[in-house]
């Protein structure tokens, strides 16, 4: 039998994002602080930063619909959730970003770069 050497499929890379604003709503709308570059069916988790508002979220996952540059609607609903809000920390050790982690499979969209 021959070993395989090299998985012969594209490799799933989209950036994390720092997240600037996330409303309080049935399908939330994340706001990054720079264009995400994700596509509509990309899976994410969200990670909420040091002190940081709307804690509920915090390690949630879902699947978003772009809605612009810096926005896109999300799955979860965060209508009950506190406020989301950014703390002044000093010495913050950790901001709350967008983690990427997949994307509906049937769509492959944004796996890109062949690993070969």
């Amino acid at each position: 039998m021959t070993p395989i050497l090299a998985f012969p499929n594209p490799e799933f890379i989209p950036a994390m994002r720092i997240i600037q604003n996330i409303t309080q709503a049935e399908n939330a709308e994340v706001t990054t602080t720079f264009a995400h570059g994700y596509l509509s069916g990309l899976i994410v988790r969200i990670n909420i930063g040091t002190g940081d508002g709307m804690k509920q979220i915090d390690t949630q996952t879902g699947t978003i619909t772009v809605t612009g540059l810096t926005t896109f609607l999300i799955d979860i609903n965060t209508a009950t959730y506190e406020p989301f809000f950014i703390a002044d920390v000093p010495h913050k050790s950790f901001y709350s970003i967008v983690v990427t982690i997949g994307e509906i499979n049937s769509i492959l969209t944004q796996a890109t770069q062949n690993t070969l």
